[in-house]
């Protein structure tokens, strides 16, 4: 098959799976025995109560009808496009994934532990995926608000979203309508509006924690992601993957205001609270994240504490999914040298250590007694990490440099070690 036609053909695939199953969903949605405005995809876990035996049926006879066409069309396809379809199909129902125990594939590869949970917000489609583990008492899960790039879709970010639950944070992704077409402002806006709903919804309320949030944003994501961290009390922290800020495509004006220049104002605009930020970087961006709107600009603008970690050979799209829609994206922006594996880890790990800095410790069995300070010293020797040292900007305390500078170390540590390529600074 040819090169055209092979990604055309995923396209259609992936958007023909989508549509069967938002067909199941909607049959399940109308039965009372599913009522409510959640829809559960998956086993047992914190949720109890949403799931029904009904809908989990029906989304099951909708994916095998629909991986069965899909299976006939594909049969030319090459291996691994097919392996894509399947790996889409299994996302769907998660019914055979067990809290506390791994589940592996043919391949004994380890799966990962997560849930799905399906939400409406006025007009907003939201995707919950959060760590498939019972809780303790008292325990609330830390929840990290997604947005993604320009023209993209929350699914096309499923990969990152699952690595992040099955470490220990939740996930909340968000499709706005006509999003292409709305200016920054009004997307702020949004994202403003469904931190309003994560806080205010009684089940949310009793699972994760709703008044502080991580916010992670790709590309136009980061730079929303930045511009709400200026004016919204309950952003904690960000993680920026490769974001971009103003270009020749959206300047500077009314409606698209500048992210860096928030991120410069954080320090006054939130003088009781630091919003450390980390930022991922791709080293090969291209004309999808110019050099004069790329991380460069961000980490420059941050103040401190800060901290970027550069994937040389990243591209800018090697952080959303391979397969489905994010075809497109790669073929606009370009891959880099880095396997995909390697810009998914770095991203995934950069926003767990962050979201541990945080939150605390992810997982209810890490040594919660074990102090940043003492992990600190143990690394400083032999730590690879580069250290630009500034002045703290604003006025701002220094209570959290100990602690960003080193949840820094031991994470670009870790990776290098690894056999990650990457660079890593902080400031401090």
């Amino acid at each position: 098959m040819g090169f055209v036609s092979a990604p055309l053909l995923l396209v259609s695939s992936s958007l023909l799976l989508r549509e069967w199953r938002f067909q199941a969903i909607s049959s399940c949605r109308s039965k009372s025995s599913c009522g409510g405005s959640h829809f559960r995809q998956g086993g047992e876990g914190p949720l109890q109560g949403r799931t029904r035996r009904t809908c989990s049926s029906a989304l099951r006879r909708h994916t095998a009808a629909a991986a069965a066409l899909i299976g006939l069309i594909w049969g030319f396809c090459p291996g691994r496009h097919r392996r894509a379809i399947a790996n889409a199909a299994d996302s769907v129902d998660l019914g055979g994934t067990s809290t506390g125990s791994k589940q592996y594939d043919e391949d004994k590869t380890p799966r990962l532990l997560y849930f799905k949970e399906r939400l409406n917000f006025k007009d907003l489609r939201l995707t919950l995926t959060f760590p498939a583990r019972k809780l303790e008492v008292n325990e609330l899960l830390p929840l990290a608000v997604f947005t993604g790039g320009f023209a993209t879709e929350a699914s096309e970010y499923t990969q990152l979203a699952e690595s992040m639950a099955s470490g220990g944070c939740a996930v909340l992704r968000y499709d706005v309508p006509a999003s292409n077409s709305a200016n920054d402002d009004t997307l702020v806006a949004s994202l403003r509006s469904l931190l309003d709903f994560v806080e205010s919804d009684p089940m949310l309320q009793r699972i994760f924690v709703t008044n502080r949030v991580l916010l992670v944003g790709h590309s136009r994501g980061g730079k929303l992601s930045s511009l709400v961290a200026g004016v919204d009390e309950r952003v904690a922290g960000v993680c920026l993957l490769d974001p971009v800020d103003n270009t020749i495509w959206a300047p500077l004006g009314p409606g698209f205001p500048s992210a860096t220049d928030a991120l410069r104002s954080l320090p006054f605009l939130r003088p009781q609270r630091q919003v450390p930020v980390a930022i991922v970087g791709a080293g090969t961006g291209g004309d999808c994240a110019p050099a004069m709107s790329n991380y460069h600009q961000f980490f420059a603008a941050a103040p401190s504490p800060a901290w970027l970690v550069v994937i040389p050979a990243a591209g800018h799209a090697q952080f959303m999914d391979r397969d489905g829609l994010g075809l497109i994206e790669r073929a606009i922006c370009g891959d880099g040298g880095a396997p995909d594996d390697t810009v998914q880890a770095t991203a995934v790990t950069v926003c767990l250590a962050w979201a541990e800095l945080i939150f605390g410790p992810l997982q209810p069995d890490n040594d919660r007694s074990r102090s940043l300070e003492v992990a600190a010293a143990r690394v400083e020797v032999n730590s690879s990490t580069r250290l630009t040292s500034v002045a703290a900007a604003g006025g701002w305390a220094e209570m959290m440099s100990v602690a960003v500078g080193t949840t820094a170390r031991v994470t670009a540590d870790r990776l290098l070690q690894q056999g990650l390529e990457i660079e890593s600074f902080v400031k401090l």
